[in-house]
């Protein structure tokens, strides 16, 4: 299993679809939970498939939106290792997609984003590090490159650390 998170706008999507194309899995997207109690959702979906899926966006997007946009307090530490040891058993692979503050900043503005405010790109960036930071999950930080053959390079680094021994 894979786990792409980061801010909007930093590739997530895009290179979910390159490793799904790759690898043949699925891609589950996960945004806005629709329940009260997120971790309860992001488990439920782990119990729903057992077989390898990618997930784009998934329990640290809901530790650093949901408290910023939806004024939901931090997801309950418990149920959030829970997701983690979950994400462990599977040997699952973390991908933090990153980019600069003012490059992200430009794709909000370039999008017309309507979700995420431009001023608070900032600290989104910050929340996602600290979140990645403090994932016990095998992770790896990745930025992606408009460049097609930039692209299979960081594809194929992220599927060799999917493939890294632990």
């Amino acid at each position: 299993m894979i786990v792409v998170e980061g801010c909007d706008k930093c590739g997530k999507t895009s290179i979910a679809a390159k490793l799904a194309e790759r690898l043949g899995w699925p891609v589950v997207k996960f945004s806005q939970p629709a329940s009260t109690d997120p971790c309860d959702e992001y488990m439920a979906a782990l119990a729903a498939r057992p077989a390898p899926f990618i997930a784009d966006r998934f329990h640290l997007g809901e530790r650093v939106y949901g408290p910023l946009y939806r004024g939901t307090p931090p997801p309950d530490h418990k149920k959030m290792r829970a997701i983690e040891d979950e994400l462990i058993r599977r040997r699952a692979l973390l991908i933090l997609m990153w980019d600069t503050g003012e490059r992200v900043r430009w794709r909000f503005v370039d999008h017309r984003e309507a979700f995420a405010r431009g001023e608070h790109v900032r600290r989104i960036l910050d929340a996602f590090d600290a979140a990645w930071a403090g994932s016990r999950v095998k992770k790896i930080k990745l930025k992606w490159s408009a460049d097609s053959s930039r692209q299979r390079v960081i594809v194929d680094r992220a599927i060799r650390a999917l493939e890294s021994p632990w």
